[in-house]
């Protein structure tokens, strides 16, 4: 999830640019939310970010005035380097002010701005993986894949974003909360890949891949560029 709502103020994700391949504060960040994520900027030209996320235990301490804590896979989209447009999917404890675990995707649109949907045609269950994907399909679409398929919103829709020009030099995944009382006990996103703009898809994320942790969210490397573990208690 990327947006929070607070007294009218709508706080909008915009992933700091990573100064180094490991960066560390005690939170908020900047835009007022926590983050232990891996993050690529100014990533090889790609349309395409994939990662198979495990379903931790969590809560979200806000979730009455619209908080959430949630994992999940960005895709930066226009030829964003740093995140400023881009689609995610992921799932997420907190929805709207429902005390719920969800999957939903949401977007940052050039045109049309923020939008999220949630995702009702599958549903998360503690313990098990999830394949995430998000990837271009031409003509400005970009599809976010649950389960390897495109899956259907509360309002009837499907998670397809549009009006979102390729390509991408950027992704992330890991943890983002609204309030530092919140948990996750202890997720993953595994298995990391890209899509070149040939249609290939590589193992692992570049070189370039960095943490950026604001505590009490936290992110570790099992694998480098492969397999990511974070956390928030």
């Amino acid at each position: 999830m990327v947006k929070k709502i607070v007294a009218g103020i709508t706080f909008a994700l915009a992933m700091m640019s990573l100064p180094a391949l490991a960066y560390a504060a005690t939170g908020p960040s900047p835009n007022g939310h926590y983050y232990g994520v891996a993050q690529w900027n100014n990533a090889t030209t790609n349309e395409g970010a994939y990662a198979d996320l495990y379903i931790s235990s969590g809560s979200a301490a806000d979730y009455a005035s619209g908080g959430h804590i949630n994992q999940t896979v960005w895709e930066g989209t226009n030829y964003s380097s740093t995140g400023s447009d881009w689609v995610e999917g992921g799932y997420t404890y907190g929805y709207h002010g429902a005390n719920v675990l969800t999957y939903y995707w949401a977007q940052n649109n050039p045109t049309t701005g923020y939008s999220d949907h949630r995702v009702t045609s599958t549903t998360p269950t503690v313990g098990n993986w999830e394949p995430v994907e998000v990837y271009y399909i031409g003509n400005d679409t970009w599809d976010v894949d649950f389960d390897w398929s495109t899956q259907t919103d509360s309002d009837g829709t499907h998670t397809v974003a549009t009006g979102q020009p390729p390509y991408s030099n950027y992704m992330a995944t890991g943890v983002e909360s609204t309030s530092s009382s919140s948990t996750l006990s202890g997720a993953y996103s595994s298995g990391m890949e890209y899509e070149n703009t040939s249609g290939t898809w590589s193992s692992a994320w570049g070189s370039g891949t960095g943490l950026l942790i604001y505590t009490p969210a936290e992110a570790a490397w099992t694998t480098t560029n492969a397999k990511l573990h974070d956390w928030q208690n």
